[in-house]
């Protein structure tokens, strides 16, 4: 339809003016414009000059979401392009130069395109096309239990009744991802879904009598109760080992990136590699322990004169990277905001939310290191101890900066099975100091 409607705006172009972007199985309904590959190279040929008209059946096709529909046609205003679009259809509004009505237009796109992921939410969840554990008949539209993995599933179900501490959790998730080949993830979703129990429990109890449930709503709300504190601790915990993957150590005897690993059974993160060679593994504590002591020595080290030449530069350095958080933050506030704002059972105390009242803590903790940071700088200019100081700081925020100050003092990192060795970056105010640095023992995997 949308290759047809374009047709007679092709035929007036020679071939060469033409550049096609499609988006071939991507939803501008649930995907940001970062997410969107094709449309910001679209974005990128507009800001470059080489594009004087875009063409698309309507406006959905382009955006869904209010605001960035708006930034897009803000940034074709600016560049002098102009929007047109194909459809014909009863209804259709062609391109304006108001945006007070595109604003409007923009403002229906963005219901209808909530409208759309509700419907097709609460069609996930009411009549999945697949689901774990279940055949559906296509006769008579029931779900009915898998006869293959009927009993697994039951018997996981059963397991979780068991649960009651996080290490019980994780051993369970262990046990039946082998036996029902899914993710923990998938498991996971699996242990908190009414469907199981033959009830959407999305807004009220509806049940659906299509579903032959593996437990009852009594025993599923039973299992919530239980599972529910356990299982957010088990992914709280599990989301922040991954965070601890932000260095690149190397296997000192191939040379290549090690690889992370996470062994969720005992909530412990480890570094491995076994290419072409006996397994090496080392533990992320003992990788950070062992970055400690490296940049303790470094920092011990220092040749303060020199060091006072480019401290500045490296506090800017350092600000820019809390200046970057910053902008996620706020990108990340304005997101929540917008879900809190247009979601279904709308709430006028939506700042009072869990999850923005996080976020806003944590931009908070980063503006206050900003104001530390322009302590520092004033430090810089007017206190006569500042390299004092900075030794000082920069030993102070080992614990919390360790993988920063890494970035800046660590060339490579190399691991062997009872070492692991340090090339130190060559700066002019290190002094005294072996460009090796060489650390023995710490924790055992």
């Amino acid at each position: 339809m949308q290759i047809t409607a374009d047709a007679p705006f092709r035929e007036r172009l020679l071939p060469e003016e033409v550049y096609v972007i499609d988006e071939f199985a991507v939803s501008a309904n649930k995907k940001s414009t970062e997410e969107r590959p094709q449309m910001l190279e679209l974005i990128s040929l507009i800001q470059q000059g080489k594009v004087s008209t875009v063409y698309a059946f309507d406006r959905t096709r382009l955006f869904r979401n209010y605001y960035d529909g708006m930034e897009f046609q803000d940034v074709c205003r600016h560049h002098d392009v102009s929007l047109v679009y194909t459809s014909s259809g009863q209804g259709h509004v062609q391109a304006t130069d108001s945006t007070f009505l595109e604003g409007v237009l923009l403002m229906f796109s963005n219901i209808e395109g909530q409208n759309i992921a509700r419907r097709t939410n609460e069609v996930q969840r009411r009549c999945p096309p697949k689901k774990l554990g279940y055949t559906k008949v296509s006769e008579s539209k029931q779900y009915v239990k898998h006869p293959d993995k009927m009993a697994t599933v039951q018997a996981y179900f059963s397991a979780l009744e068991n649960v009651r501490t996080v290490e019980d959790l994780s051993r369970t998730l262990k046990e039946f991802r082998k036996k029902l080949s899914r993710t923990d993830e998938l498991l996971l979703k699996v242990s908190h879904d009414p469907f199981y129990a033959g009830y959407d429990l999305h807004q009220g109890e509806v049940s659906l009598p299509y579903v032959e449930p593996y437990l009852t709503l009594e025993q599923f709300k039973n299992l919530q109760t239980t599972l529910e504190p356990l299982r957010n601790e088990y992914v709280n915990q599990i989301q922040q080992l991954k965070k601890q993957d932000v260095i690149e150590p190397l296997c000192g005897y191939c040379r290549q990136p090690l690889r992370y690993r996470i062994n969720k059974l005992n909530s412990t993160a480890y570094y491995s590699c076994s290419r072409k060679h006996a397994k090496l593994c080392i533990s992320a504590a003992d990788i950070q322990g062992a970055i400690k002591t490296a940049l303790t020595e470094i920092i011990n080290k220092l040749d303060g004169k020199r060091m006072l030449q480019q401290s500045q530069q490296q506090l800017k350095q350092i600000r820019q990277t809390v200046e970057k958080e910053l902008q996620s933050l706020e990108k990340e506030m304005t997101e929540i905001r917008r879900e809190l704002l247009y979601q279904d059972d709308y709430d006028s105390n939506w700042s009072d939310h869990p999850k923005y009242k996080k976020i806003a803590r944590l931009r908070e903790e980063k503006n206050k290191l900003l104001q530390d940071l322009d302590a520092r700088e004033q430090s810089l200019q007017e206190n006569k101890q500042i390299v004092t100081q900075l030794d000082t700081y920069l030993s102070g925020h080992l614990e919390e900066n360790a993988s920063l100050l890494a970035l800046m003092f660590i060339e490579h990192i190399f691991v062997y099975r009872d070492i692991v060795d340090f090339e130190v970056a060559k700066f002019d105010y290190l002094q005294d100091i072996n460009e090796e640095l060489t650390y023995i023992g710490g924790e055992a995997i």
